[in-house]
């Protein structure tokens, strides 16, 4: 079977940078809980939505060099592996910022993949050509359909609940923080992911 797993906040956990981002930009301190709904709330607060773009540019281009994987994903995936079954690492981003710098973000997460689970010769076998990085959501929905994933794995609802989700996909939500009555299974560690497959 092949194991779809989305990219941001799902395999990348973004926690550290952004309250790092968060303090040095913003000069605010984010000690616990959902750093990335707290900036969000921040710039939300203050209507200043290309604030938010600007530092979603920087978070996803220059800064994804320090973001770490999610706590258990290597060990997972090479779990998952183990047991026979195939990868895929299907995201959806923009090429560029819709504001800032003009960072390739494509190749952030391209270099990213290739640091953090690359020297891995087990991962890189069950990866084999299975990264896809989307420009919109649509073409995300529909790689994962075409790629023929048995189950993706995602953070944001609104992906598992499109209405072009492929019907033979088995859903699979990743929320550390756990969101309640979203009707999907969802997980809040990705060793729990190990029961479910």
């Amino acid at each position: 079977m092949i194991i779809g797993f989305d990219l941001d906040n799902t395999i990348v956990c973004y926690d550290d940078v952004i309250g790092r981002m968060a303090n040095l930009l913003l000069g605010i301190e984010i000690s616990c809980g959902d750093p990335k709904s707290k900036v969000k709330a921040y710039f939300a607060g203050r209507n200043d939505v290309e604030g938010w773009r600007k530092f979603q540019g920087e978070l996803y281009g220059l800064q994804m060099d320090y973001a770490k994987p999610a706590l258990q994903i290597v060990n997972v995936m090479r779990d998952l592996t183990a047991r026979g079954h195939k990868m895929a690492i299907i995201s959806h981003r923009s090429r560029f910022p819709h504001a800032g710098p003009k960072y390739n973000l494509h190749d952030s997460a391209s270099r990213w993949i290739g640091k953090n689970l690359m020297g891995h010769k087990d991962l890189e076998y069950a990866l084999g050509n299975r990264i896809v990085l989307c420009d919109t959501k649509e073409s995300k929905v529909a790689t994962i359909g075409s790629m023929g994933c048995g189950v993706f794995i995602d953070d944001l609802v609104e992906i598992l609940n499109d209405k072009e989700f492929p019907v033979g996909t088995r859903k699979i939500l990743y929320s550390p923080i756990g969101l309640e009555n979203t009707g999907i299974v969802t997980i809040r560690g990705m060793s729990e992911l190990l029961s479910y497959v």
